[in-house]
């Protein structure tokens, strides 16, 4: 959506390096409800990115974070483990979707948006 408004983008995705540390962004806390976890994965998120701008000696520049979860009668689906177990993830949430689908964004500038059903 932003390349078509004009505003040009970069990817500060996670090196090699980084990457067990961003994946470990996501892990779902005991008794965390989905719409407390998205935004709270979201904000981590852009912590760690405006980390790895600062770290890669990169220019201050706006950052947008954003991370979109799954919940099924209030429990995360997660990541599927296996192409069977994203097979049956699929199946369960197709009958529910998009009413299950929690989405939120955030920046330094504009604070936490977060959107669920």
């Amino acid at each position: 959506m932003l390349k078509l408004w004009g505003v040009q983008t970069e990817l500060l995705v996670p090196n090699s390096a980084e990457a067990a540390d961003a994946e470990n962004l996501e892990a779902v806390l005991p008794n965390e409800r989905a719409l407390i976890y998205v935004k709270r994965v979201t904000h981590l998120k852009l912590k760690a990115s405006v980390q790895r701008m600062q770290a890669r000696g990169l220019p201050p520049r706006v950052v947008l974070c954003a991370d979109t979860t799954v919940a099924l009668d209030g429990d995360i689906l997660g990541k599927p483990t296996s192409a069977a177990h994203a097979r049956r993830m699929l199946a369960e949430a197709s009958a529910v979707l998009p009413e299950s689908v929690l989405s939120a964004n955030v920046s330094p500038e504009n604070g936490c948006t977060a959107r669920a059903p």
